[in-house]
Protein backbone atom coordinates (compact mmCIF):
# COMPACT_ATOMS: atom_id res chain seq x y z
CA UNK A 1 0.00 0.00 0.00
CA UNK A 2 2.79 2.67 1.25
CA UNK A 3 4.90 2.08 -2.37
CA UNK A 4 1.06 2.28 -4.49
CA UNK A 5 0.85 5.87 -2.41
CA UNK A 6 4.86 6.61 -3.08
CA UNK A 7 4.57 6.32 -7.07
CA UNK A 8 1.10 7.14 -8.15
CA UNK A 9 -0.08 10.18 -9.76
CA UNK A 10 -1.85 13.26 -7.60
CA UNK A 11 -5.10 11.95 -8.05
CA UNK A 12 -4.92 8.14 -6.99
CA UNK A 13 -2.59 9.14 -4.46
CA UNK A 14 -5.54 11.07 -2.85
CA UNK A 15 -8.28 8.09 -3.49
CA UNK A 16 -5.63 5.56 -2.18
CA UNK A 17 -5.51 7.41 1.09
CA UNK A 18 -8.99 8.02 1.54
CA UNK A 19 -9.37 4.52 1.04
CA UNK A 20 -6.97 3.94 3.55
CA UNK A 21 -8.71 6.37 5.97
CA UNK A 22 -11.77 4.77 5.45
CA UNK A 23 -10.53 1.48 6.03
CA UNK A 24 -8.88 2.47 9.73
CA UNK A 25 -11.84 4.24 10.80
CA UNK A 26 -14.40 1.12 9.88
CA UNK A 27 -12.27 -1.26 12.57
CA UNK A 28 -12.69 1.11 15.57
CA UNK A 29 -11.65 -2.06 18.35
CA UNK A 30 -9.39 -4.28 16.34
CA UNK A 31 -9.00 -7.89 17.76
CA UNK A 32 -6.16 -8.64 19.81
CA UNK A 33 -5.84 -12.20 20.92
CA UNK A 34 -4.13 -13.38 23.91
CA UNK A 35 -4.52 -9.70 25.12
CA UNK A 36 -6.75 -9.29 28.66
CA UNK A 37 -5.23 -6.69 30.77
CA UNK A 38 -7.44 -5.65 33.83
CA UNK A 39 -8.89 -2.71 34.07
CA UNK A 40 -7.98 -0.98 37.11
CA UNK A 41 -5.67 1.61 38.46
CA UNK A 42 -2.37 0.89 39.36
CA UNK A 43 -1.69 2.64 42.32
CA UNK A 44 -3.67 3.61 45.23
CA UNK A 45 -3.86 7.23 46.62
CA UNK A 46 -1.70 7.95 49.39
CA UNK A 47 -3.37 8.87 53.24
CA UNK A 48 -1.26 12.38 53.08
CA UNK A 49 -2.72 15.38 52.35
CA UNK A 50 -1.29 17.83 49.24
CA UNK A 51 1.48 19.85 49.61
CA UNK A 52 -0.14 23.57 49.13
CA UNK A 53 2.16 25.75 50.92
CA UNK A 54 6.26 26.17 50.31
CA UNK A 55 8.39 23.06 51.27
CA UNK A 56 10.34 25.73 53.41
CA UNK A 57 6.81 27.17 55.25
CA UNK A 58 5.86 24.06 56.15
CA UNK A 59 9.48 22.85 57.74
CA UNK A 60 8.96 25.97 59.61
CA UNK A 61 5.86 24.76 61.48
CA UNK A 62 7.04 21.31 62.52
CA UNK A 63 10.08 23.05 63.77
CA UNK A 64 8.08 24.65 66.40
Amino acid sequence: MLALLATANRATRKRLFTHLLETMAADLLPSRPNRHEPRVVKRRPKSFPRMRQPRSALKAKLAV
